[in-house]
């Protein structure tokens, strides 16, 4: 039916924008973590010992200058990897919800159908969520993405 083409599409477009959120910061925060990383084990690039605690933007002046730009973008590919991990929960979510509230309306509706007022959303026709069901929906969400 038309409902479940606009959620479908609707959740695709959520994706779509989640993935590209997450691949976004990684290629803006990468050079942040890479001087990071060099500054925690040690290994900074900055002789005196004042500007190293001074500054990461001087780290990252230091690598650029020594090493090259593109050395600030080194395990990138790695955490590009990453990104889709959260991008699938997020989607499995939302597909899940979705189908959730759907059954919850088919239901409501049937029970008016018989006569009798529905305990979720109080006969108003709305089919809401509980938190135990939202919890339960995130948790199959984070394991299946897992798989």
């Amino acid at each position: 039916n038309n409902d479940v083409f606009k959620t479908s599409n609707s959740l695709g477009k959520s994706l779509l924008a989640s993935s590209f959120a997450g691949v976004m910061n990684v290629l803006l925060t990468n050079p942040l973590w890479v001087a990071n990383l060099r500054i925690v084990q040690g290994n900074s690039l900055t002789k005196n010992r004042a500007q190293q605690n001074q500054s990461l933007w001087l780290e990252i002046m230091e690598i650029a200058k020594q090493e090259g730009i593109l050395q600030l973008w080194s395990g990138t590919t790695a955490s590009l990897l990453l990104v889709s991990n959260p991008a699938i929960q997020h989607f499995l979510y939302d597909v899940l919800k979705s189908k959730l509230i759907v059954w919850k309306q088919q239901r409501q509706r049937q029970q008016r159908g018989r006569g009798s007022m529905s305990s979720s959303g109080g006969g108003k026709g709305m089919a809401l969520m509980r938190p135990l069901e939202a919890f339960i929906i995130g948790a199959i969400a984070k394991l299946s993405q897992q798989l």
